[in-house]
């Protein structure tokens, strides 16, 4: 930490200090001066406190203007929308950067590092999790930064990812827990201020990078990838089901790092630099694009 002293109750003190005088910073209100000659040159301050010089904290605040800089330590944790503004995390603010104006909205709610987001397809529904002991969901509206709802004490030890539905209705989210449970919720309205608990399961002890929606009326509607981790989720009421991926002798079982839905199929980056395409859960197609994780 670097401090500037300005000589307050000190005159002259820059010229009249003998040079064995040093400044040890133990802390912001903890200064010391070693000289054997300081008390000399300590004088009554130019105003006294006697002519009615307040000491109360002055009425002023600074306003956020403009944040630099990202958490990047995760993985999918930027966000765009119909309109090209961008989203994305810094500590425990995130920043909506507007592609018209340049200028930055700020969600402030968080009390812990931002370690996920997923934007609705209805384009103004967002949920962030985050990275804590007993972390929160909080779901808010995008064009107002305010917070419609926040989900807490269901998971453990952070968030790794959270994912909508393609109708708004669903959202999955992972825990960082040793087992890694997975939680489905449910908004009967679209409008997450009537959120509850429709499944929950543990997933294993393998790390998940991702969970994505395949869709509501699809053989299989939930897939998660993460560390030698490639599963495919069926919902049943209450209950998640897992399939394990089937490779074919197409490919092998290696980390999964990212995974998106392309057209009728599910298409996954891997730690080797390959991209897998998945019909259901069955691999159709591997194609090498680098030697460096996707």
């Amino acid at each position: 930490t670097c401090m500037r002293l300005q000589p307050l109750f000190f005159s002259n003190i820059t010229n009249t200090c003998p040079p064995e005088a040093t400044v040890i910073g133990l802390s912001t209100t903890q200064i010391f001066f070693s000289s054997q000659r300081m008390g000399s040159q300590i004088v009554e301050p130019s105003i006294p406190m006697s002519i009615g010089v307040s000491i109360e904290e002055p009425k002023a605040y600074l306003d956020l203007c403009h944040i630099f800089g990202m958490n990047s330590s995760f993985s999918e944790i930027v966000a765009t929308t119909s309109v090209g503004d961008v989203i994305f995390p810094c500590a425990f603010d995130c920043i909506i950067l507007q592609k018209s104006s340049r200028r930055q909205l700020f969600y402030r709610e968080h009390t812990s590092n931002i370690s996920c987001l997923c934007l609705a397809p209805n384009g103004f529904i967002m949920a962030t999790g985050e990275h804590a002991l007993e972390p929160n969901i909080m779901i808010w509206d995008v064009n107002t930064c305010t917070t419609i709802s926040s989900i807490s004490k269901y998971h453990w030890t952070g968030i790794s990812c959270v994912q909508f539905s393609p109708d708004s209705k669903s959202l999955v989210s992972v825990g960082n827990e040793y087992d890694h449970s997975m939680i489905l919720w449910q908004s009967p309205s679209g409008n997450w201020n009537d959120w509850y608990l429709q499944a929950r399961v543990r997933c294993g002890i393998e790390s998940i990078f991702f969970a994505k929606f395949l869709g509501m009326s699809t053989a299989y509607n939930i897939v998660t990838g993460g560390r030698k981790h490639m599963k495919f989720w069926k919902i049943d009421g209450p209950h998640l089901h897992a399939s394990q991926a089937l490779y074919q002798d197409k490919g092998h079982l290696c980390d999964m790092l990212c995974g998106c839905k392309f057209k009728h199929m599910f298409v996954t980056g891997t730690g080797n630099g390959h991209i897998y395409a998945w019909s259901d859960r069955s691999l159709t197609k591997v194609l090498q694009i680098t030697s460096r994780p996707i």
